[in-house]
């Protein structure tokens, strides 16, 4: 079938992935792009269409396909003139996010589904849903936080947006950012891959994370609105810059590193491809082998800590709200009342400074208080006054 659909070498990819040691295999990859190749003749208006990896879940894994599209499917409503709509921000601040559309299927034959776009507050949100997949889309989800999402399929989105944002990467210099040009019908940011862009001369020069790049849209942040932030005298609100696409370099965690990268191979390193394990999403690996790269994943979809897991607790939960009828009263003893001259009143010692008692066995619990307190009062009262403690 005729498809305009750019399409990857698989085997050529596999090959690659082989060497890293994380990979499905030669004969599941053929499947898988045979596979491919039936979704990219169903869907001829994507642009381009590659195998992101594989999602473990408890009963049916998820084989996940990545498409480009020319431009996001869906948009705000119409009507919502206030820029900072919940509405219209939830869809504007994910727009290059919703410019991929992804297909997972439960093994290579399978039909594809297609996974809904995905939201900001989902994006916000997914980090915080340290949860396993079922294997069902349509499967309920139950965490806390609460996920602001009702089915597997949105969580699986949200979790797949994440894994890349932070996984997929490509050096420095290969793709450049593209800044908006309405003249030429470019209303959003975007990148492209640089024509004038050459593998390093210095092989070793791969072998550095800060030579690589993260090109894929980043996870969004909250919004401040500011408090002069209204319409004008003719009602109409004011303009606020399209969402940015920005190449990102892969940072540190509290001084960490956070990818780990080795040479394949022990003989002939001028041509051994070099492997890049991402330490936060176990499972993720870029591999290059001169002008070529490719990135895959396989595992759960969650960051790893290295520390045990604890829901972050609502502050519902560490104080439960009180009833408005619940009345809490604290006895305070009031202030002694003296005239003004008149010396203080006498207080009394903690013991008589005379005639220590003798206890009797159901007051043994006093007797060894007393002989326990007694260096402390006889330091504290001079030693002039009382007897020896009681024996």
């Amino acid at each position: 079938t005729h498809t305009h659909t750019q399409l990857p070498d698989c085997a050529r990819e596999m090959e690659l992935l082989a060497w890293s040691g994380v990979a499905i295999g030669d004969a599941e990859m053929c499947k898988v792009e045979a596979a491919m190749r039936q979704l990219a003749a169903q869907h001829p208006e994507l642009k381009s269409l590659r195998f992101f990896g594989k999602m473990l879940a408890l009963d049916n894994d998820y084989y996940v396909a990545e498409g480009e599209q020319t431009a996001p499917d869906e948009f705000p409503p119409a009507g919502l003139a206030n820029p900072y709509h919940p509405q219209r921000r939830e869809l504007d601040k994910a727009i290059h996010h919703n410019k991929l559309k992804y297909y997972v299927c439960v093994y290579p034959g399978a039909a594809w589904t297609a996974l809904p776009n995905v939201r900001a507050q989902q994006l916000q949100e997914v980090e915080k849903t340290k949860k396993l997949l079922t294997g069902s889309l349509s499967a309920a989800v139950s965490s806390y936080p609460p996920f602001p999402g009702e089915t597997e399929a949105e969580l699986l989105r949200a979790k797949i947006a994440l894994v890349a944002s932070q996984t997929v990467l490509s050096p420095n210099g290969y793709f450049k950012e593209v800044p908006p040009d309405p003249e030429a019908k470019r209303l959003l940011p975007s990148i492209q891959a640089a024509a004038d862009w050459a593998p390093p001369e210095d092989k070793a020069a791969l072998l550095t994370p800060a030579n690589w790049t993260r090109h894929y849209p980043a996870i969004p942040d909250r919004d401040e609105v500011p408090e002069d932030f209204a319409p004008d005298e003719e009602g109409k609100w004011p303009e606020l810059e399209p969402e940015a696409w920005p190449l990102r370099p892969i940072e540190e965690v509290e001084g960490k590193p956070t990818w780990f990268v080795r040479q394949c191979g022990s003989h002939y390193r001028a041509l051994a491809p070099v492997a890049l394990y991402s330490l936060e999403f176990p499972g993720a690996v870029v591999v290059a082998q001169g002008g070529r790269f490719c990135s895959f994943y396989h595992g759960w979809g969650n960051r790893e800590t290295f520390n045990t897991y604890t829901p972050s607790m609502d502050i519902t939960m560490v104080m439960p709200p009180v009833c408005k009828d619940d009345k809490y009263r604290v006895h305070v003893p009031p202030p002694a009342e003296s005239e003004e001259g008149a010396p203080p009143p006498e207080v009394p010692p903690p013991y008589p400074q005379e005639g220590w008692k003798v206890y009797n066995e159901e007051q043994e619990d006093l007797h060894v208080q007393m002989k326990t307190e007694w260096p402390e009062l006889q330091a504290a009262e001079g030693a002039a006054g009382g007897g020896p403690p009681p024996e």
